[in-house]
């Protein structure tokens, strides 16, 4: 599992240095902290829909210990590992301000659920995550 003190200070200091690159740097410090926000191990979960507890206690699973790695065959055909705020939309942020770029990291939410309910989500520029959430008539539970 990653040391979130750790991460906090290796994604201030590439948002701070995000400032002023050029093109190619921006793109490169882009991805890089792309990927290592989805990498953190072991997300805590905080939520699942209620669709998506639904057809989990028709298979017997009990989704508030699942983590995204080690999903099996069933759980990959219906559940997807939702990122409440966007990876694109953290990135966002951190980019207008370094300074709070704990702040965004600790606002990270993950929780369960379907595939079918993730289409009705915006990809990005969420605004309010829960207002999208509720937009696509989507319902949590909170673990």
């Amino acid at each position: 599992m990653l040391n979130i003190a750790k991460t906090i200070k290796i994604l201030t200091l590439m948002a701070e240095e995000y400032q002023d690159a050029d093109h190619p740097t921006r793109v490169a410090i882009k991805a890089a902290m792309n990927n290592y926000i989805r990498k953190f191990d072991n997300f805590e979960i905080h939520f699942i829909s209620e669709a998506a507890k639904e057809v989990a206690d028709d298979l017997g699973l009990d989704m508030s210990n699942q983590y995204y790695n080690g999903q099996s065959a069933d759980m990959k055909k219906y559940f997807i590992l939702e990122h409440k705020y966007p990876v694109s939309d953290m990135l966002t942020a951190m980019f207008e301000d370094p300074s709070k770029v704990e702040e965004i990291i600790n606002a990270r939410c993950h929780g369960w659920i379907l595939r079918t309910e993730d289409k009705l989500l915006p990809r990005y520029n969420r605004g309010c995550h829960d207002t999208a959430y509720n937009n696509a008539n989507i319902k949590v539970i909170n673990f």
